[in-house]
């Protein structure tokens, strides 16, 4: 039933669905009355099922809204890490599902924050719109003509008013870019998230 859904267990699910696209579908049942779910270990708070592409989570475990979005991300990660052909790995699953808990429960505002052009942007407000890595070209210091050359994760990020906008976490390298660049950087490094993002193609 719904009232063992919060709205940011609805959030994470959609964080995840947003963030990290697979090519396959998981279905998540959340299973009301429930403290426990039987595993093929035992039982726990949840599992992912992978011949039935299905996970399973325990609606009344101990510990509330907390408890149900790290499991969720926990198995979500197992779903992942079989649609990469990658063995479960449980300490992955766990660092995962903190890290998808901190940032949906994260309150607004507490990203990074730059003003530009006499506006203020901030990371915590804004929607993550996709995900990948860029190389950093740095000269080094009394050495000419040799330079360091550094690959650092960074995101398009879009604002509630609707600004795209270029973040690298490492760097704080925030930059005001335009749709146009979005759309052509996507579509160099992945088809299916620029189908997901910006709608289908025609076929050729």
């Amino acid at each position: 039933m719904l009232e063992i859904i919060s709205s940011n267990f609805l959030k994470a699910s959609n964080y995840l669905i947003d963030n990290y696209p697979q090519d396959k579908t998981a279905i998540v049942h959340v299973m009301e009355g429930y403290d426990t779910i039987e595993t093929p270990e035992g039982f726990g708070f949840g599992v992912f099922v992978p011949e039935k592409l299905e996970i399973f989570i325990a609606g009344d475990m101990p510990g509330g809204e907390e408890s149900l979005i790290k499991t969720l991300a926990h198995e979500y990660k197992h779903f992942m890490q079989y649609c990469e052909g990658k063995p479960f790995n449980e300490e992955e699953a766990e660092e995962f599902a903190e890290k998808i808990y901190k940032k949906i429960t994260q309150p607004p505002g507490e990203g990074f924050r730059k003003i530009i052009e006499g506006k203020l942007y901030d990371t915590g407000k804004c929607t993550v719109i996709y995900k990948f890595r860029r190389l950093y070209t740095d000269p080094i210091p009394f050495v000419k003509e040799y330079v360091h050359k550094a690959w650092e994760d960074a995101e398009y990020l879009k604002t509630q008013k609707g600004t795209y906008i270029f973040y690298c976490p490492a760097r704080k390298d925030l930059q005001i870019v335009s749709e146009k660049e979005v759309k052509e950087t996507i579509r160099k490094l992945s088809a299916d998230s620029y189908i997901r993002i910006f709608g289908e193609v025609e076929e050729g």
